[in-house]
């Protein structure tokens, strides 16, 4: 008798390192799946000296098919997670499934999370949750309910002093800004933005906000400004090995050669971002692809 040949499920582990003796306990529990060959796992340790940290790990959370939360199982082994658990398992939880776009699971768990840390009177994880409820609603497209939720937060972080908050989410209002045509207060917003990110030496968020400078050059026709800060935002990225803002560069820099006609050099920038993407498994990939697409088409 034969048996249907099946796919094996690909178990991500999300953990601190604190708890990485409880990780291998759970690792233990699951042994037996593994050897039967039901599932295969993959936890942070193993990346290999010299890969980016980062990216791998969007990697697997991108080609996971189960999310296998550490936290969660921790809660289930003890039978007795204190609030603050329940509230920072639901945070991280709500994280990840923000960043694979499950908008919908993300706001519930986001929200459960929110009223957590409000009994625990926990204010900076509450600006945090408000923060990213907020850019679930700018990602649905819920504008006026995604500025409210950014202007409470804003308070919060100013009352707090909490400037790293404060500076996300004043680089989020600038986007929501120049979605809505708002030029000079997302220019503004961006270089308020900018400035805390720069006495904080958080050169991730410098080089965004650098971004989306040259980003609102670029849509004011300012080729040589919007050239000039996307170079500037590609060279942080690249000394942080950031490679997902690497590929948004090099995409941005390869429609403004594309917009000077030099479609060669835009094809060549085009696929530089393609190959990065599709490393990542990222779905941004199409959006290359079709630029690529379009200046192949061009050329021909």
């Amino acid at each position: 008798m034969t048996t249907e040949p099946h796919t094996s499920v690909e178990v991500f582990y999300s953990y601190a390192h604190e708890d990485e003796k409880l990780r291998d306990e759970l690792k233990k529990h699951l042994s037996n799946l593994k050897r039967q060959g039901v599932i295969t796992d993959w936890y942070d340790r193993d990346i290999s000296a010299g890969q980016e940290w980062d990216d791998e790990i969007k990697e697997h959370l991108n080609s996971a098919k189960v999310i296998l939360l550490l936290e969660q199982a921790v809660e289930a082994a003890r039978s007795a997670g204190g609030a603050w658990a329940v509230a920072m398992f639901s945070s991280h939880a709500a994280g990840i499934r923000l960043n694979r776009g499950e908008y919908d699971e993300a706001r519930l768990t986001y929200q459960q999370a929110l009223e957590a840390f409000k009994k625990l009177g926990a204010a900076e994880n509450i600006a945090v949750c408000l923060h990213n409820l907020a850019k679930i609603a700018q990602h649905r497209r819920e504008l006026d309910e995604a500025r409210r939720l950014y202007n409470e937060t804003l308070e919060m972080e100013k009352e707090l002093g909490y400037e790293e908050g404060l500076a996300a989410t004043l680089h989020q209002l600038g986007l929501l800004a120049q979605d809505e045509g708002k030029q000079s207060e997302a220019q503004r917003l961006y270089n308020e933005s900018l400035e805390i990110e720069k006495k904080l030496g958080n050169e991730s968020g410098i080089a965004q906000s650098l971004h989306q400078l040259g980003n609102l050059s670029q849509e004011r026709g300012e080729t040589k400004d919007a050239q000039r800060l996307y170079n500037e935002s590609l060279e942080i990225r690249k000394k942080l090995g950031d490679q997902d803002g690497i590929a948004g560069s090099l995409h941005q820099l390869g429609r403004l050669a594309e917009q000077d006609g030099n479609n060669e050099k835009a094809a060549q920038l085009f696929e530089e971002a393609l190959a990065i993407l599709e490393r990542l498994k990222s779905p941004d990939a199409e959006i290359a692809r079709r630029s690529l697409e379009r200046v192949e088409g061009k050329s021909s």
